[in-house]
């Protein structure tokens, strides 16, 4: 479990730059306010996903739906059955705002053998129990089960690159219209000269040492929000990257 989240923590902080629009049922969604990533269930009514805390570690499993239970009970029972085998597990309902959605955590070793067994697994199907109030969701982790391993890393930077298309992950999101919108816009672009910058810059970020990474995580951060005050405009864009390729290189120096 410790050579897992030490693996994750390194992967999830080398996609934050990275600026392929297909959502089949195993598609990986990068979840950025959560740093995390998660696939959705067959019917799209629930989002799987990993448990990160501030630091990128890993803690657990979380799952969010569509629907809010009724139940007023913080614990929900919760049985999972992967290709490697049946892993019961406790979970816990964080305090939600939003009365239309719902969402569940599994934290520590009894999450940890779970995600164990996801990694060996295609498909999970997960039934929950909320007092009650039962729910079934299935789950295809072709994909998704590759982040929890050592070789994930590509499946993180689709993720990345999809999000930064457009494409965001359902029920986690309020809807996709926003979504929808920004990919239009960025089709608008002449996306040779952008993706040019934008290519660079990655090989400069990867070159940066891990260390260095997540000492600018925060900087990167707080430069990826401030891209979306050009509105999807190339000469802007390609400004951004470009004073940013110079500042990571500046650091690359050092």
């Amino acid at each position: 479990m410790t050579i897992l989240i030490q693996t994750l923590k390194i992967m999830a902080s080398g996609v934050v730059l990275i600026s392929c629009m297909a959502t089949a049922s195993n598609t990986v969604y990068l979840l950025p306010e959560a740093k995390s990533a998660g696939v959705a269930s067959s019917d799209q009514k629930a989002l799987m996903f990993l448990g990160m805390d501030r630091d990128v570690n890993l803690k657990g499993i979380c799952f969010a739906m569509a629907k809010q239970s009724s139940s007023i009970v913080p614990l929900v029972d919760i049985t999972a059955t992967t290709n490697s085998g049946r892993f019961k597990m406790h979970g816990l309902r964080p305090k939600n705002n939003e009365d239309t959605k719902e969402l569940v955590c599994s934290l520590g070793s009894e999450a940890g053998a779970f995600l164990t067994g996801i990694a060996k697994s295609t498909t999970v199907n997960v039934k929950m129990d909320f007092n009650g109030e039962i729910r079934i969701y299935s789950f295809n982790t072709t994909e998704f089960r590759k982040i929890l391993t050592v070789n994930g890393q590509g499946v993180w930077d689709k993720a990345a690159k999809e999000y930064a298309q457009g494409v965001r992950a359902p029920i986690f999101y309020n809807n996709n219209l926003e979504a929808t919108n920004n990919n239009t816009a960025t089709s608008n672009v002449d996306t040779h000269s952008y993706e040019a910058s934008d290519e660079r810059l990655n090989l400069v970020w990867k070159n940066l040492s891990p260390e260095t990474r997540k000492r600018l995580l925060p900087s990167q951060r707080e430069w990826i929000k401030q891209k979306s005050d050009c509105n999807n405009e190339q000469k802007c864009l390609i400004n951004m990257t470009n004073n940013r390729i110079r500042e990571l290189e500046s650091e690359n120096e050092k």
